[in-house]
């Protein structure tokens, strides 16, 4: 897990760790901190789920929902169908059906179809690294270690349950 922080002032000075309140974010403090950075090093913190730290899960769940439909073969070209798949574990990735606890896109502040539109618009990742940086790009990377771990590569996605 991981938080966005903002700093002010030297580390050398005593340490001041400020937090904000509900439905704000680090830079609440900004006024405030640029007014006490001559005499101590302010680091003002993004509790999760709020400013900037809501992004690290965005960004993570993207690249997972990504890997998780190369896994179960959806592609930006059949993704449409598989709104229809028997599959509950795909239902709940493109946000057809919710998980016990809810809906994922409610977790990341994202509507439920979050994952069915980032796959149909950029793919899943193998559609991605191909386009991207694929042998067919000047680029010329080949999957290697960057397969699916069935594949012999290292990528895992956590299920969607």
């Amino acid at each position: 897990m991981s938080f966005h922080l903002l700093e002010w002032g030297s580390p050398s000075l005593p340490h001041l760790l400020l937090l904000h309140g509900g439905n704000q974010s680090a830079h609440s403090w900004d006024l405030v901190s640029l007014h006490l950075a001559d005499r101590f090093h302010i680091i003002a913190l993004d509790q999760r789920g709020h400013g900037d730290s809501e992004w690290a899960d965005i960004v993570r769940w993207s690249l997972n929902a990504m890997i998780i439909a190369e896994e179960k073969g959806i592609t930006s070209t059949n993704v449409d169908e598989m709104l229809n798949s028997k599959d509950p574990e795909t239902l709940r990735l493109l946000g057809v059906t919710k998980a016990d606890t809810g809906a994922y896109g409610s977790w990341l502040g994202l509507d439920d179809d979050w994952a069915y539109q980032i796959i149909k618009q950029v793919g899943n990742y193998s559609e991605s690294f191909e386009r991207h940086i694929g042998v067919n790009t000047p680029i010329n990377i080949a999957r290697g270690l960057n397969a699916l771990y069935k594949d012999g590569g290292i990528l895992y996605a956590p299920p969607f349950r």
